[in-house]
């Protein structure tokens, strides 16, 4: 189908904020150390492999001095008098000798989708970039403090499972920690730390691989009564740290596979989380974390067939949406590949559904019939607009295979 002049074309890269080339810089690695060294050896394994990682630094909160299999140049161990548990994640990283740093538990194997959490951080660098599982991503939107008048525009996320952001986020957040958290406090840093970037960050939904997690800190006795004080400290503290908010780029990445990022302009139901107002004055605000607004049927029916399922490799899997009149969807590669778009369903089954596709340096009109049907050799990103005038309910699935010289 030719291509309309009428509508007007959108690039991946300006769609998600990117202001010129993708910058890939070096990054250091951070693990923290318990009682898993086993865990420990097995992450490593696969972290010396990252050509952008040159550093990695391997924090032991354990008094026996840590002991590992791999001597590879790129590791350095810190032995800590003390277990400092969470704190010590961002003393780490502030220890380290790049810009960049990447944070993992020792509970989880995240090396699937590494490449593309610092794919999605080199689109957006001055953002946390965490990976979510599903569940986690759709609780994590009931923690949002956004009040405009107010500068506040903060959201929530563990790092855990696997997260990239610059070494200053947290030489920032040793500050705010010695400042204004006791020592106990401190041990259970984590919940703070997104937050009080007082940012939206970039949440990727995945399918993390967990590791043994005997005497996991968040399964000791008190943990969560220590969790609930801390979240009314950080919601009280808020304000504190009011600031003009980054530019908000159109487009946001969602999910990741091993090699590709999917990125859409939209929530995946019809609700702007920016539309509750947090009211740090509000004392039921401060204490139920502030989004019971968020509409909580229309989260569970997108459980059913979320982001993530769109780039699952389970054939039964596909990811489902709405699409309105020029919502953006597309996919980030790490390297050139073979991108399939199958698409089914329309809920108006009259309308033809008709897309505007980028892909690379070209253009193309499609109908999902054609769209559906299409396998397209990719150097770096594929993006899709909805130029239709009615609205639509559609499956998507996309499958990325990399194409190696």
């Amino acid at each position: 189908m030719p291509h309309n002049a009428n509508h007007i074309v959108v690039d991946p890269l300006d769609c998600l904020g990117v202001d010129g080339s993708l910058a890939r810089p070096k990054v250091t690695a951070v693990v923290l150390h318990w009682m898993r060294p086993q865990n420990v050896n097995r992450i490593i394994k696969y972290l010396v492999k990252k050509s952008y990682i040159d550093e990695i630094i391997i924090w032991n909160n354990n008094p026996v001095p840590l002991k590992i299999a791999n001597n590879n140049h790129k590791v350095r161990i810190i032995n800590s008098p003390r277990n400092l548990k969470d704190e010590a994640k961002y003393l780490a990283c502030s220890q380290a000798q790049n810009e960049v740093c990447f944070y993992q538990d020792d509970d989880h194997v995240t090396h699937f989708f590494m490449d593309a959490l610092y794919f999605s951080f080199c689109t957006q660098p001055n953002r946390l970039h965490t990976l979510v599982p599903t569940l986690g991503w759709m609780e994590n939107w009931h923690k949002t403090f956004f009040n405009p008048d107010e500068n506040l525009h903060a959201t929530f996320s563990w790092i855990g499972a696997g997260a990239m952001f610059p070494r200053r986020f947290a030489e920032r957040y040793l500050n705010i920690l010695n400042e204004h958290f006791e020592e106990s406090e401190k041990q259970i840093a984590d919940y703070g730390f997104s937050v009080l970037l007082n940012q939206p960050l970039v949440q990727l939904q995945m399918g993390p691989l967990k590791l043994e997690q005997d005497d996991a800190f968040s399964l000791s006795p008190g943990f969560d009564e220590k969790l609930l004080k801390m979240q009314i400290k950080v919601a009280r503290l808020l304000p504190r740290f009011a600031c003009d908010e980054l530019p908000f780029p159109e487009c946001w990445p969602r999910s990741v596979s091993m090699n590709a990022v999917l990125f859409t302009s939209f929530l995946p139901y019809d609700f702007d989380f920016r539309s509750i107002i947090f009211d740090p004055d509000n004392e039921q605000h401060i204490l139920s974390k502030t989004n019971a607004a968020v509409p909580t049927q229309a989260l569970k029916k997108y459980t059913k067939k979320p982001y993530s399922f769109g780039l699952s490799e389970d054939p039964s899997r596909w990811w489902q949406s709405t699409f309105k009149r020029n919502d953006i969807w597309g996919v980030l590669v790490w390297t050139k590949s073979l991108v399939q778009i199958m698409i089914e369903g329309g809920s108006n089954q009259s309308a033809e559904i008709q897309w505007l596709v980028h892909a690379d340096e070209q253009y193309f009109e499609f109908t999902s019939a054609q769209l559906g049907t299409c396998n397209l050799i990719v150097n770096s990103t594929f993006c899709a607009k909805y130029v239709g005038d009615l609205t639509q309910t559609i499956d998507i699935k996309i499958k990325v295979q990399d194409i190696h010289a």
